[in-house]
């Protein structure tokens, strides 16, 4: 009898994890595009989800966490700059209230790079970044990934040249100026007073959470039902 109230009891909270996880705003992939035998491109694009923004390389002190790329494991190899495929939006942040630099939608950076003779093939890579709408923020996040170079030289004057990249499971890597990110909850500040947008799906939301809560007020004499049989 009991074992089947801890079964219940487990069912019910891992449902209740599971509603409350969201899912992660932004994809990250990663690869490298060799344009020489001896330099390339490290491409990274961010599938930034509906109503999401992912922030600017430079952000003030007070701001959200920058978007930025590392590396390391790469003897040999140098990098450049992260030059993004399209000018960040600029507007002001309903959320920090501040002025700020954003993407939507979707971007791709790339990092420019040369090697040395004898460098590492390869490498590891990372992007940390943040991502909020307009009431809330997601946790400063880092994605990491292996990236490889294959250089196979054919002759004196010609080289066939080959790159692949894998990205590794997402984890969260906390920074020394930062808070651990375990302790870090995401802000959220009213929004002002708007005339109603026409566009807004507001009255689909409000559905479904009504929905929802009705389902789920008409399980619970269900589950105390079954509860009760079984003492």
């Amino acid at each position: 009898m009991y074992r089947y109230i801890s079964l219940i009891i487990a069912v019910v909270l891992s449902m209740a994890v599971m509603s409350s996880r969201a899912a992660d705003p932004v994809e990250w992939s990663a690869h490298v595009d060799m344009t020489a035998p001896n330099q390339g491109n490290v491409v990274f694009n961010a599938r930034i989800s509906q109503g999401w923004h992912l922030y600017g390389l430079n952000m003030p002190e007070d701001g959200p966490t920058p978007t930025s790329f590392s590396f390391s494991n790469a003897r040999g190899i140098f990098f450049g700059e992260a030059v993004p495929s399209r000018q960040p939006d600029t507007g002001v942040d309903m959320v920090f209230h501040l002025r700020l630099n954003y993407w939507e939608n979707e971007v791709t950076f790339i990092v420019p790079f040369t090697f040395t003779e004898g460098a590492d093939t390869k490498f590891d890579a990372r992007v940390d970044f943040q991502v909020c709408n307009n009431s809330k923020c997601m946790p400063p996040r880092s994605v990491p990934f292996a990236l490889e170079t294959v250089v196979v030289p054919v002759n004196d004057a010609n080289h066939e040249v080959a790159a692949t990249g894998r990205q590794l499971p997402v984890k969260v890597v906390p920074t020394a100026d930062r808070a651990d990110d375990a302790m870090w909850t995401p802000v959220g500040y009213p929004l002002p007073d708007r005339q109603p947008d026409a566009s807004s799906d507001s009255g689909l939301r409000i559905f479904l959470l009504g929905f929802l809560g009705g389902v789920s007020t008409m399980s619970l004499p269900l589950i105390f039902c079954v509860i009760l049989r079984l003492i």
